[in-house]
């Protein structure tokens, strides 16, 4: 019997640019903040290893201080922990994996995979296929051994993409996952994938440990993997872990001051704010007031969130006949106001939005 914890594409020191100031420090900490929940995780499961199966710092350029701040995080782990060069942080000469040098530092737990050797961790020989570039055409499990006289648990270490999940996309560091698992494999833990994907009974992503940006599916999580012996089938229990929120619902459309309402409400809803990200695109036709009211009540929501990023550039407004008729404007202005509601044209209709909005704010 072996169980331990699978956790991928932590990418350590991501400069996540999106968040600013004081917000993107806190994000940015927290990668390292959540390593260590992820220890946490195996003390509560007494696990026997965890496995990073890659980018485990964003880029090999990272300074001695993203470093450091990793061994420290390392500490806390209570088994050995073996870490893949991927394409991220590729092990290449200057490898920020290198500069960890975990044995100098009191880290014996920790194994940095820099060539093939495989490791042997209880009744479970674990089988690295480091990256020593970032892109390559070939595949990087191609010379991982078929299993011979060994009727111990074998488990592959790898990143990059399975090949039935990589149509469409880039070609490098592509793995041949049928002929990996016809080698006698139990499991294969892979990274390169953000989201947590299973992609057969014997192999899956466990996605990064906090998400990177909105389009990710199923971030946030490590893989609990336990296999009873050789050759039986693995059992794999998602465990979230992640402390940032990234929230990202499918366009919307508003059609007036209801919809503003419902999606107000929904925003309001939002638990642990300061740490939730959210992505809207909204689109519609609303009237002065509602637009108005959405603008400030966004611009509240900005501020006590992580970050928002809303696009309301496909948001149209259109002046209702009460709030044209409410406009007290004599003289130049309010023939201004008389000519454009009369071309009733698209440009018309937004040089008269702007014109109301001037007047409102010189009042």
């Amino acid at each position: 019997m072996t169980t331990f914890l699978h956790t991928a594409d932590w990418q350590l020191g991501l400069t996540l640019g999106r968040v600013e100031g004081d917000r993107g420090a806190r994000a940015r900490n927290q990668r390292f903040d959540t390593v260590q929940r992820i220890a946490a995780l195996a003390v509560e499961h007494a696990v026997d290893a965890v496995v990073v199966p890659g980018d485990v710092f964003d880029d090999n350029s990272v300074g001695p201080h993203h470093v450091q701040a990793l061994r420290d995080a390392l500490r806390d782990f209570p088994c050995p922990v073996l870490l893949l060069p991927g394409n991220h942080d590729p092990a290449t000469a200057d490898s920020a994996l290198r500069r960890l040098a975990p044995a100098e530092h009191g880290l014996d737990h920790v194994h940095v995979l820099l060539t093939d050797e495989p490791v042997v961790i209880g009744e479970a020989t674990f089988f690295p296929a480091p990256l020593f570039r970032r892109q390559s055409p070939d595949d990087p499990c191609a010379g991982l051994p078929e299993r011979g006289d060994d009727a111990g648990i074998r488990v592959a270490v790898a990143h990059g993409s399975v090949h039935d999940f990589s149509r469409g996309s880039d070609p490098n560091n592509c793995i041949d996952l049928r002929a990996l698992l016809a080698k006698g494999f139990d499991f294969v833990a892979l990274g390169d994938w953000h989201g947590l994907q299973i992609v057969d009974p014997r192999a899956a992503y466990s996605g990064t440990h906090e998400a990177t940006k909105f389009s990710e599916k199923d971030p946030g999580q490590v893989l609990l993997v336990e296999i009873s012996e050789a050759g039986a089938t693995p059992v794999l229990t998602p465990l979230p872990v992640a402390r940032t929120r990234w929230v990202a619902p499918p366009p919307r459309h508003l059609d007036g001051g209801a919809d503003v309402d419902a999606l107000l409400a929904e925003l309001d809803a939002l638990e642990d704010r300061s740490w939730t990200l959210v992505q809207l695109r909204l689109s519609g036709v609303l009237s002065l007031t509602d637009r108005t009211r959405l603008s400030v009540a966004l611009e509240r929501h900005a501020g006590e969130l992580m970050h928002l990023d809303a696009d309301l550039s496909e948001v149209r407004q259109q002046l209702t006949t009460e709030e044209v008729e409410q406009l007290d404007t004599p003289g130049f202005l309010g023939s201004a106001v008389d000519t454009l509601r009369a071309l009733d044209t698209p440009d018309a209709e937004r040089a008269l939005a702007t014109l109301v909005h001037l007047i409102h704010g010189a009042a």
